[in-house]
C-alpha cells in the first residue's frame, strides 16, 4: 500500500476538499485525485461520495481516515525508533541466574534509565548452563552467570564481579572450621546443578569434607531462613549471605584458600561485532559496580 496516498487521504479530511489538499502539498489536482482513486481501488471501497460538490466522505471513507492516520503515526514511530542516535535502543531479553536478579535488577533499570532510556528490558531467571544455551541460539541477547570453566567458543564472557563463597551457619555453633560445623548441623546444598552448586561439591571434594546429613534447595532464601533457625549451614557467595544478614547467622570464611564465584555477562561471539553488545555490556557493569 502506497503511503504517500495515505497521507493524501488524512491530508483531504484535514483541509476539506482535493483542490485545498493539492495546493497544501504542491501537487496537481488530477495526481491528487489519482492516488485517492487507485487507494480506493486497492481497497475496493468507496471513500468518498463524489455525487457533492465537494467530495465528502463517506461513513466508511471516515473510518479509513482514522486508521491511515493511526498507519502514519506507526510509521513515524519506527522511522524515530530506527533514526540514528546514540545509545542502546530496542527491546532486550536478558538471563540472570535466580542469586543474581535480586541483586542486580534494580540497578540495572536505573543505569538504563540514566544511559540507555530509549532501551527496553526482559527478564529471564535460570540455570547458567540453560541460559548460555539460551545465548547461544539467540533467544537471549546476554544473561549474567557463574562461569565454571566449561564454554562454548562462540559465547564472550566479561567479568562483572568476584564473589567470594563463605560459609553461614547458626550463632548457637561455637566452632567456626567446616569440619567442625558439619558434625553438628546438617549441610543445606544449594541446587547443585547450578554454577554455585558446581563450585561448592567441587571446594567439598577437593577439600575432602566429609558430608553428614544433607538438604538441597533451590532457593537461597530458603537456605538462609533455615539457617537462622538452626536447621544447617551452607556455603554460599558473600553478597547473597549478607543479604539475610541476621543476629542468629555466623559467617566465616572456608579455611585455606578463597573459592571465588565469578559472575559474567555473556553474549554471542560473531563474525560482526555488534555496537549494541558493547552498549549492554556498559550498562551491567554499571549496574553492577
Amino acid at each position: 500500500m502506497n503511503l504517500r496516498a495515505l497521507e493524501t487521504l488524512v491530508r483531504i479530511a484535514r483541509v476539506g476538499s482535493f483542490s485545498a489538499a493539492a495546493e497544501e502539498a504542491n501537487m496537481t489536482l488530477s495526481a491528487v485525485s489519482m492516488q485517492i482513486k487507485a487507494l480506493e481501488g486497492e481497497l475496493n471501497v468507496q471513500i468518498f461520495d463524489r455525487a457533492m460538490r465537494p467530495p465528502q466522505l463517506t461513513p466508511l471513507g471516515r473510518e479509513v481516515v482514522a486508521q491511515a492516520e493511526r498507519v502514519l503515526r506507526e510509521q513515524a514511530g519506527l522511522q524515530r525508533l530506527c533514526a540514528p542516535q546514540n545509545g542502546l535502543t530496542g527491546m532486550f531479553r536478558i538471563g540472570m541466574i535466580q542469586s543474581a536478579a535480586v541483586r542486580f535488577v534494580p540497578g540495572i533499570l536505573q543505569q538504563a534509565a540514566r544511559l540507555a532510556p530509549a532501551a527496553r528490558f526482559d527478564f529471564a531467571t535460570g540455570l547458567s548452563a540453560s541460559m548460555c544455551a539460551d545465548v547461544l541460539s539467540g533467544y537471549l541477547d546476554a544473561a549474567i552467570v557463574t562461569r565454571v570453566g566449561t564454554e562454548d567458543p562462540m559465547l564472550g564472557f566479561s567479568t562483572l564481579a568476584r564473589d567470594r563463597l563463605v560459609l553461614a551457619f547458626p550463632a548457637a555453633i561455637g566452632a567456626t572450621e567446616l569440619s567442625t560445623v558439619t558434625r553438628q548441623v546438617p549441610f543445606l546444598r544449594f541446587n547443585p546443578g547450578s554454577g554455585i552448586g558446581q563450585i561448592v561439591t567441587r571446594t567439598l571434594r577437593a577439600r575432602g569434607v566429609a558430608l553428614g546429613e544433607s538438604l538441597t534447595l533451590d532457593s537461597i532464601e530458603a537456605i538462609m531462613e533455615c539457617v537462622r533457625q538452626g536447621s544447617g549451614f551452607t556455603i554460599l557467595p558473600e553478597p547473597d549471605v549478607s543479604r539475610h544478614a541476621d543476629p542468629e547467622v555466623r559467617i566465616a570464611p572456608l579455611d585455606g584458600e578463597p573459592v571465588i564465584r565469578e559472575l559474567s555477562c555473556v553474549m554471542r561471539r560473531g563474525a560482526q561485532a555488534h555496537d549494541w553488545q558493547v552498549q549492554l555490556r556498559d550498562v551491567l557493569k554499571a549496574a553492577i559496580g
